[in-house]
């Protein structure tokens, strides 16, 4: 599997994330994975990785004439020192926001509607997927079962996932159509609060608000086009019946992935141990600056340059090398 790619990486023409990137690539699930495989693929994570290799290296540098040559060298200033540890830093937690972001993007994410009954939610599922997948009617209860369709939120492809309405219920088959949403809320990487807006805020939809408020989640007012009456906190009002305001959820879910910048870069899960690994050197080196530890500094951010330079897949193991082309088809 990957034989292209292996010859192509132990011959030079491409480094450990690069190839990663391939693979990426070809599984993309959107247009935002397609363009952060790409960027990586394109180089843009090694070369901000070697800038940060090499902004560590000239401190390294400078610590250790100071250290082992003070009588050649003038004296450092360990509050010069410590604010270029603090750019390199804030650096290297751009580099891994980024990275987050395009890990995220290369798996389908999941978004989940959620609400109390006849809120509007099967209809915003509808709106959103642009046809109708879940049954409408004004019969509160309607969607009892679990209904998930991919849909795409401007390059982003996801999981849109309608659920049962969320209230107290003795009916069998409601009751277990509320089980299974509460189940399908704890794995979704985004929640959808659909609320009415022309009713009152009830005990069920405060209990429903408290439940997701420290999820990553948006509050939708629905049913805009009728008088509001519902008095809350909310995010974005919208009508799924008339379709106003839903290209700008679109838009809102977009960034909520991607962000604002769209700066993603795709990498593997041990790229991202390792940077993390290395911020979490930084940030003992600038704890040990202001002890004026500068032995123990040096340690640390020669520990955080090793971690990068692992990361673009320097002295990487046959281990490394095959978790990477693994998954790879026969040739590529």
């Amino acid at each position: 599997p990957g034989e292209f790619t292996y010859r192509a990486l132990i011959n030079g023409k491409m480094n450990l994330s690069e190839a990663g990137a391939v693979k990426a690539l070809i599984d993309a699930p959107g247009m935002a994975a397609v363009r952060a495989a790409s960027r990586t693929l394109a180089g843009e994570f090694e070369s901000r990785a070697r800038a940060l290799i090499e902004c560590l290296s000239h401190v390294n540098t400078n610590i250790a004439a100071d250290t082992e040559f003070p009588e050649a060298v003038d004296g450092l200033i360990l509050e010069n020192i410590g604010e270029e540890i603090r750019g390199i830093k804030i650096s290297m937690e751009n580099l891994l926001r980024d990275m987050k972001a395009g890990d995220r993007l290369s798996r389908l994410q999941s978004v989940v509607i959620i609400g109390p009954p006849n809120a509007g939610k099967s209809t915003l599922a509808n709106a959103l997927l642009g046809r109708d997948r879940s049954i409408v009617h004004s019969e509160p209860g309607t969607t009892r079962d679990i209904i998930e369709s991919e849909c795409d939120f401007g390059g982003v492809q996801a999981v849109l996932v309608d659920t049962a309405g969320l209230r107290d219920t003795d009916h069998g088959i409601e009751l277990i159509g509320v089980d299974l949403a509460h189940k399908r809320l704890a794995s979704a990487d985004l929640v959808i609060n659909v609320l009415d807006a022309g009713l009152p805020v009830t005990e069920d939809i405060e209990k429903t608000l408290r439940l997701t408020e420290k999820m990553d989640r948006i509050v939708i007012l629905n049913k805009s086009d009728l008088n509001r009456v519902a008095e809350i906190d909310f995010d974005i009002e919208i009508s799924s019946l008339t379709g106003e305001g839903i290209e700008d959820l679109r838009s809102i879910i977009s960034k909520r992935f991607i962000g604002e910048e769209r700066e993603a870069l795709w990498a593997g899960e041990w790229q991202i141990d390792r940077v993390s690994s290395g911020i979490d050197c930084i940030n003992n080196a600038y704890l040990a600056v202001e002890k004026e530890a500068i032995d123990a500094a040096l340690e640390e951010l020669l520990e955080a340059e090793h971690a990068l330079r692992n990361a673009i897949g320097e002295n990487a193991g046959a281990d490394i090398i095959s978790r990477v082309l693994e998954d790879f088809c026969i040739g590529k």
